[in-house]
């Protein structure tokens, strides 16, 4: 029974032993008013659950009121209470109590209707039959794949600053770009970006001009050894090798390899900055100190040489001048012995003295020799730069002509573009160099072949190169695309059924477990293939005994 229906019937019954009206009766001009014995007793009987045909329930503790009690209970409510209408004012009352009598009785009897017995409890708890989970066999071409993500990158990508290279990062920012000369225009760190000459995508070649610093060129040459200090006449080593090298392959010097700055290699430097339309860098920074130097050195070479060789003719003249002598002393002598006088004997300069004329032309020689070698045309250090590989693309580029130029000063790839992915290394085994992937690009897909396989510096990954049948535009460089890597696939359509559906016995052998129209149960060996998208291929081991459309056990 509904709370409404108790407390409606607990004031009715309260006001009928007490005697006591509501608090309606003490609205003015309302007389108090008792409900009749009849209704009063029909009304606090205590209603019960009913069955579901409306019946009495014997096995209940309580009195059931029936829907029929119910409805006649509320036909007989308007006689009875015109029986008693006399001892009350306005017929609003009647309305009212109807309304909550037959409000009490619609409540219990909705409580009844929600009500459950034991048994439909422990009905409800039991649990559901079985049931047997299966899939069609179908007839599809099963791929495996691993799907990543990768970044298009540049291989033997360079990013090349003042003087020097710098590590591998990402990015363009704003700051000295390193790497002065002492001896370069604009050293101390005060250096402008003066010129740019190459754009993203433009090729470079050997001696080109990318960009221009405080008015001086930034020359592109070919060498794997980094450049570390102004290469300057007379000096030797690797890098001079490799200078010469680059020369040689621009057609500017011929001469030997030999790692030594000599005059054949100053002379192809100086040849090639003005190819370059720039003038030759020197020793003296452009003061003329190097050539006032060289000059007086040959100044001195030259009195050496004429020292010597007035020596030289003295000695000629004086060695004629005693032939003579000799001659006419000797018909003297003939003549008259006595009268002859003393032999004549050599008067001009002296071996000794011709040979100090010699070593002094020999000095003044080497000490002109070694002032050209060490003075004149220099490289310096950041006014040329080495890259491994020639010709390369500009990938990246400085701007802002004016201004203090930026890390890098630019960036050039030798290569195309490839594109570098991760993957987990517990699926790196599924994917080897030459495997296919397809690439999801801006503009569509494309295949990829895998081209190397190595380890990555983030534990438990692997690191993947794919390159492209045609090479990947340079716009593309840095994007991020979705790789899917084709580890196996099956030639054409195969039997497919869920991976559920294949049982291993104990002996590890496979089956499927096919249902019949009948739902009886046979067990088919199999053979399984490719697995791909929560499918494996199947092959029955008797042939016909497996066919597209039989249905298959998945679970249950």
């Amino acid at each position: 029974m509904s709370s409404g229906r108790r407390c409606g019937i607990a004031s009715l019954q309260w006001r009928r032993r007490t005697g006591r009206s509501s608090r309606l009766s003490r609205r003015p001009g309302v007389r108090s008013w008792r409900m009749p014995r009849e209704l009063s007793r029909r009304m606090a009987r205590p209603l019960r659950r009913l069955s579901p045909s409306g019946r009495r329930d014997s096995g209940a503790q309580t009195e059931t009121l029936s829907l029929d009690e119910l409805a006649e209970t509320t036909q007989a409510m308007p006689a009875i209470v015109d029986r008693r209408s006399a001892r009350m004012r306005g017929r609003g009352w009647l309305a009212v109590l109807v309304v909550v009598a037959v409000a009490g009785a619609a409540g219990g009897w909705m409580a009844s209707r929600t009500m459950e017995s034991p048994r439909e409890v422990a009905a409800r708890s039991q649990r559901p039959a079985a049931t047997i989970i299966t899939a069609a066999v179908q007839s599809t071409t099963i791929r495996s794949t691993v799907i990543s993500r990768g970044r298009v990158e540049a291989v033997d990508s360079v990013r090349v600053g003042l003087g020097s290279l710098l590590p591998p990062g990402d990015g363009v920012a704003t700051g000295a770009a390193s790497g002065a000369s002492a001896s370069g225009d604009g050293a101390g760190g005060d250096e402008v970006l003066t010129g740019v000459f190459a754009k993203r995508g433009d090729g470079v070649r050997q001696g080109q001009v990318v960009v221009e610093v405080n008015g001086r060129p930034v020359i592109v040459l070919q060498g794997t050894k980094a450049s570390y200090r102004d290469i300057e006449p007379g000096m030797s080593g690797v890098d001079v090798a490799q200078l010469q090298r680059s020369l040689a392959a621009m057609g500017e010097y011929s001469g030997p390899i030999n790692g030594v700055f000599d005059g054949g290699t100053k002379a192809a430097v100086d040849r090639m900055y003005r190819a370059a339309g720039y003038a030759p860098p020197s020793t003296d920074g452009g003061d003329g100190t190097d050539e006032a130097a060289i000059q007086a050195d040959r100044d001195t070479l030259n009195n050496a040489i004429s020292t010597l060789t007035d020596s030289k003719a003295r000695k000629r003249l004086a060695q004629k001048e005693l032939s003579s002598a000799l001659e006419a002393w000797k018909e003297a002598n003939k003549r008259d012995s006595a009268t002859a006088g003393p032999k004549p004997t050599y008067q001009g300069p002296s071996d000794a003295e011709l040979s100090s004329d010699g070593r002094a032309v020999a000095a003044a020689r080497r000490a002109l020799d070694l002032d050209i070698a060490h003075r004149g045309t220099m490289v310096p250090r950041n006014e040329v730069v080495f890259v491994p590989h020639l010709p390369a693309t500009v990938t990246q580029i400085a701007t802002g002509i004016g201004y203090a130029p930026q890390v890098p000063l630019f960036t050039v790839s030798a290569a195309a573009l490839v594109l570098d992915t991760l993957i987990p290394t517990s699926q790196a085994g599924f994917v080897k160099v030459g495997s296919q992937a397809e690439v999801d690009l801006p503009s569509g897909q494309v295949s990829g072949l895998v081209i190397s396989v190595r380890g990555a510096p983030t534990p438990g990954q692997t690191q993947v190169s794919i390159s492209t049948p045609d090479p990947l535009p340079i716009s593309l460089e840095g994007a991020d695309v979705k790789v899917t890597f084709v580890a196996a696939s099956t030639t054409g359509d195969v039997l497919a059924v869920p991976e559920g559906a294949v049982n291993s016995d104990a002996n590890g052998d496979l089956s499927v477990i096919v249902q019949a129209v009948d739902q009886s149960l046979t067990r088919v060996p199999v053979t399984v293939g490719v697995t791909g998208s929560d499918v494996v291929e199947v092959k029955p081991k008797v042939i016909g005994a497996l066919s597209v459309g039989d249905v298959v056990v998945v679970g249950g």
